[in-house]
């Protein structure tokens, strides 16, 4: 018979039903555990699946010491896996690796119950129960956490909880693959997807974790410099401001000639003043202005230039002219020629927030220098001729600072018509005008940015 059926297929019912006639009619025969695989063989290569099977658990039920019933119960397995009856398959799979199998059937019915598992959350997601999907992807992971299919169902899984608004598990879950696979081909996105969630979530410590370990993954790919700067910027955030220093510090050195060099600079020199070390934050505004960067990259060399004209303003200011005031009042006049320096080099730079402050800030010192002069403390002893003689010396070094204080402020307003520049520090010195000459001047009240810097007074005003 069975060389009948390998000449013409088309009597395959005839010959199954001899394997059953011999089973039914020799039921204490050795042979029947074989006869009945044979049968199930014969229909599961003919796709006759439901036959298959009948063949298959009759040998699995009756004969369960038989060396073939692991054999049978894995090829029940696979015949609910062709049929897409994906839990039955996983169930009778279990089953298979339960029968002490070879290690070749139990290396299949491992797969089966792997892959029938992550049918059931593709069917899941199919059907809209996300939750489930989530769950069956999760299972999958539990037990077969080796290979590519664990870390898709992980990614699968943390994309159906942000389907269903847990963003937070979603974002733990990225992490996890990322943690876990660490050279999978999904772990960078993974923890971006992660660090998008927690930024908005405002977990800014979780998002400097991850893109911390994307740059140790990536470091030396072109995506390491955004990637440590990114984490620098996350600690920052999360006010970790130690390890944002020595991220941006790593930064500089690895990265000496990113555009960004003078902001993570800058960056480092406000952190230093807020954890109250002036000295370090000094130096940092200083390589800030040194450093080489361009465009809008070269915003942070201004800003780093103006810091430290700040710092030396609060020195101007805190210099009193008495006792000794030939001395103080020279140690004051190198104070704002410090300051005045430092101020002049933001200015030279075309950023409005900073033209306009450097401008403003230089004004006001040299009216803060005449106010000083003219307070100042008398020698003891003049006669009243001495007195009225020393004031109008006094009068004479302090008024021409005026005129100092009005080219500055003048140039604020040059740069405000020249090309529309209008914010907060325009406004203080059209403030200063309209308060010493209040006739001259009329107010412009735009936005654009100063994209050429104007020519500025020099520091030079202890000629006159």
């Amino acid at each position: 018979m069975g060389l009948l059926y390998k000449e013409d297929p088309s009597c395959l019912d005839e010959y199954l039903a001899s394997h059953w006639r011999y089973v039914e009619l020799n039921p204490d025969s050795a042979l029947v555990p074989k006869i009945l695989f044979a049968a199930g063989e014969i229909a599961f290569e003919a796709e006759k699946f439901a036959e298959a099977r009948s063949a298959f658990i009759k040998l699995s039920e009756e004969f369960g010491q038989n060396p073939l019933c692991a054999d049978a119960t894995e090829r029940v397995a696979r015949s609910y896996f062709r049929e897409n009856n994906f839990v039955e398959a996983e169930e009778w799979a279990r089953r298979a690796k339960k029968k002490k199998p070879s290690e070749e059937t139990l290396d299949r019915a491992l797969k089966l119950i792997s892959f029938s598992i992550f049918k059931q959350a593709e069917e899941a997601e199919a059907r809209g129960d996300l939750d489930a999907a989530a769950r069956h992807f999760f299972r999958m992971v539990d037990e077969f956490p080796e290979g590519e299919a664990a870390q898709i169902a992980l990614y699968r899984a943390a994309e159906d909880l942000r389907k269903l608004g847990k963003e937070e598990k979603a974002a733990a879950v990225y992490k996890r693959l990322a943690d876990e696979y660490k050279t999978s081909r999904f772990a960078q996105s993974a923890l971006s997807l992660s660090s998008e969630i927690l930024s908005s979530l405002g977990d800014w410590g979780g998002v400097a974790d991850n893109y911390e370990n994307l740059y140790r993954l990536n470091s030396e790919t072109p995506d390491a410099a955004n990637f440590l700067y990114r984490t620098a910027l996350a600690r920052e955030k999360a006010g970790q401001l130690d390890k944002a220093i020595a991220l941006f510090e790593e930064f500089s050195v690895k990265f000496p000639a990113d555009n960004r060099k003078a902001e993570a600079f800058y960056k480092q020199g406000t952190f230093f003043d807020k954890l109250g070390d002036p000295k370090k934050a000094d130096a940092k505004y200083a390589a800030a202005f040194a450093a080489p960067a361009e465009g809008d990259g070269a915003l942070y060399r201004a800003k780093g230039s103006l810091a430290l004209g700040e710092r030396e303003l609060a020195v101007f200011r805190g210099i009193e002219l008495k006792g000794n005031l030939e001395k103080a009042l020279n140690e004051k006049e190198i104070s704002l020629d410090t300051a005045l320096g430092h101020l002049l080099g933001a200015a030279s730079l075309p950023f409005a927030e900073t033209l306009a402050e450097a401008l403003y800030r230089s004004g006001e010192a040299f009216e803060q220098m005449k106010t000083a002069l003219l307070e100042s403390e008398k020698p003891a002893g003049m006669s009243p001729e001495e007195e009225e003689e020393y004031q109008l010396l006094l009068e004479d070094k302090a008024f021409p600072l005026e005129e100092k204080a009005l080219e500055f402020y003048k140039k604020g307003v040059i740069s405000a018509h020249g090309s529309g520049l209008w914010n907060d520090w325009i406004a203080k010195i059209y403030g200063r005008l309209e308060a010493m000459v209040p006739w001259a001047f009329q107010r412009v009240e735009e936005s654009a940015r100063v994209e050429i810097p104007l020519p500025v007074p020099v520091a030079d005003w202890g000629a006159n």
